[in-house]
């Protein structure tokens, strides 16, 4: 079980417990059975003339969660809603008035759920898929550039690494190897990535390098 130091997560955890053992109480299932009896319609849906079964009574007033829940004067004040509308009243949205489907905030300018919206102004739509497309761009861009810079720094160290081996193997023959510090590179580089092969990898490759200079010197 997870604790919570938030004084508004407690309160609305304790009540929630509160609310479970009431709704599985046979006495709140009576009432609940008798209210959508006598109120067979979901409110919300019966507004803009579709038919719901009422699934759910909602308490307007939170001084209802209070004494009295199980009361018929409390039930009185309640309305009638379906689950889906119930759950979207919770959240502060009301049924879409112009499909009559879906939900939208209650404050919006003007109300209509998303999908309606998009249907209406497709030039928002247009306009939202170019930005997305726009920031896809930049965030591989990004990416990428990161990535590069990584595999800099991972070839940057391994050529640090490789120089050292060279220095102390004393082949350089007077500086020669570290001069040819290019012509190393390029050889790895068609080998294989410096960015992603492992240290003792390069390091045979360097060696490799050396003997087939060191066969160029000895001729």
């Amino acid at each position: 079980m997870t604790t919570t130091s938030n004084p508004l997560e407690r309160r609305t955890g304790g009540r929630r417990r509160g609310l479970r053992k009431i709704h599985a109480s046979p006495e709140w299932k009576a009432l609940r059975a008798e209210f959508i009896q006598d109120h067979p319609w979901c409110r919300m849906h019966e507004r803009l003339g579709v038919k719901v079964k009422t699934q759910a009574p909602h308490h307007p007033h939170r001084e209802s969660y209070k004494a009295g829940y199980m009361t018929r004067e409390v039930l009185a004040q309640c309305t009638p809603l379906c689950n889906r509308c119930h759950y979207a009243v919770g959240r502060g949205q009301v049924l879409c008035p112009v499909c009559r489907e879906h939900y939208a905030p209650w404050d919006a300018d003007p109300l209509m759920c998303r999908p309606c919206y998009d249907r209406v102004h497709p030039e928002i739509v247009a306009a939202r898929i170019r930005d997305k497309e726009k920031w896809r761009v930049i965030r591989n861009r990004l990416n990428r550039e990161a990535r590069e810079r990584e595999g800099m720094k991972r070839a940057r160290v391994e050529i640090r690494a490789i120089l050292e081996h060279l220095t102390r193997s004393g082949l350089h023959r007077g500086g020669h190897i570290l001069q040819d510090i290019e012509a190393v590179i390029e050889f790895i580089r068609k080998t294989r990535n410096p960015a992603t092969a492992p240290r003792h990898r390069l390091v045979q490759l360097t060696d490799a390098w050396l003997v087939e200079k060191r066969r160029k010197w000895s001729h």
